[in-house]
């Protein structure tokens, strides 16, 4: 094998390759978790906004993953804005974990994807923050 692609894709540990392709299994998770903890009613899903009375960033990001395993992206949004992008990066990453568990190998921290994958997370850090502060300036919680 090529030396520069030797160190460019590091070999994953049986446990860390595990880890990765059992990253799936949370997909189905949420899909089912997401309507049954809806279900529950008055129980609240939040320890911040109980102890503060405050939103959190995340608060409507249970609503927002019922609403996009449904296909309804629009309820999505009005859940929670910063969700959905988080939810599609969330997304992203699992496939990558899954290409990483099956191959045996991760990208290596100089590799495109792993850099555009920390710009991704910023981004969406980034936004979740400014849509928790806009809507909460807004009155929109």
């Amino acid at each position: 094998m090529n030396a520069a692609l030797t160190t460019l894709h590091s070999p994953l540990p049986p446990s860390e390759r595990a880890w990765r392709l059992g990253s799936v299994a949370f997909w189905p998770i949420a899909k089912y978790g997401a309507p049954a903890l809806i279900g529950l009613g008055n129980v609240p899903l939040c320890a911040f906004r109980y102890i503060s009375g405050k939103p959190c960033p995340f608060c409507g990001g249970t609503h927002a993953c019922a609403a996009l395993f449904n296909g309804d992206w629009l309820g999505a949004w009005q859940a929670n804005p910063a969700a959905v992008p988080l939810l599609m990066l969330i997304s992203a990453h699992t496939l990558i974990w899954i290409a990483e568990g099956v191959r045996g190998q991760s990208f290596a921290a100089h590799t495109t994807i792993h850099r555009a994958m920390i710009w991704a997370w910023g981004s969406v850090l980034s936004f979740i923050l400014v849509s928790w502060v806009w809507r909460l300036l807004n009155g929109a919680y």
